[in-house]
């Protein structure tokens, strides 16, 4: 009987009315954050899985939360398929430091997530980085020697309690 009443209701309304109902209706809805997610890039098997690691735990994201890429192009392809929340790379993978680059500016090629994602280079040249004409300057990238374990966790802290929407 109720159903019967709410449809004689609803017909004596526009579609144009309904529709913003609905509207109203679903922007009031609470927005649930999409689940993090983070990528690690090494061309070291056994770091490529600390790096995993210190993602999981300093986030608190779950195994599959978080991707590995053994090189740049692979990295690339992960980020055509998934959003992610930061992306912790080496800054020496290969023969030279084009990889990273090619990374780099793959990313901030596009005009969504991919162009401010933080990106946080882990390097033992640190100064080739932090001055590299395609990188310097850019927003949301980060550059941390190799060994400084204690501040890239620290670095990797801030987004802990931020997501994507």
């Amino acid at each position: 009987m109720q159903k019967k009443h709410f449809l004689l209701i609803l017909s004596f309304f526009s579609i144009n009315t309904l529709t913003s109902l609905l509207n109203v209706m679903e922007a009031s809805e609470p927005q649930t954050a999409t689940p993090k997610r983070a990528l690690a890039v090494d061309d070291t098997g056994s770091v490529l899985m600390s790096k995993k690691n210190v993602l999981k735990n300093t986030l608190g994201l779950k195994n599959e939360q978080v991707d590995t890429a053994n090189d740049a192009q692979k990295a690339i392809i992960l980020t055509n398929l998934h959003e992610y929340d930061v992306i912790l790379t080496d800054g020496d993978m290969g023969e030279d430091e084009q990889n990273v680059n090619a990374l780099v500016k793959n990313l901030r090629s596009h005009n969504d997530w991919r162009a401010t994602v933080p990106i946080i280079i882990e390097s033992a040249n640190i100064n080739y980085w932090q001055n590299h004409p395609d990188i310097k300057g850019q927003a949301n990238i980060f550059f941390f020697n190799k060994g400084e374990s204690a501040l890239i966790r620290e670095k990797l802290a801030e987004y802990k309690n931020t997501s994507r929407q």
